[in-house]
């Protein structure tokens, strides 16, 4: 976890930044340090005990979700565009 003291015309805030091994840099500022501090500590605790998911879950896309969606279309995929008392958009 790094933690940056940020000064600007409206104040001073601070920005955490934290980076782990196969996940994406996660950053978030806050107006006080003790805020981000806390922030930053919960951040690092849900990313070790997998609260976050896995590495591996960060490096799908959206077009493959759609992909396995469509190949294998659960239960009631559909219906509802079929809804007989439902007028066609």
């Amino acid at each position: 976890m790094h933690l940056e003291k940020r000064q600007d015309r409206t104040g001073t805030s601070f920005r955490v930044r934290i980076t782990a091994q196969g996940f994406p840099l996660i950053s978030k500022t806050f107006p006080t340090k003790t805020e981000a501090l806390l922030w930053g500590k919960r951040m690092e605790a849900d990313l070790i005990s997998g609260r976050l998911g896995t590495p591996q879950a960060h490096h799908h896309t959206v077009a493959e979700a759609i992909d396995r969606f469509l190949e294998e279309q659960p239960p009631g995929f559909g219906r509802w565009l079929y809804d007989p008392k439902k007028p066609p958009c």
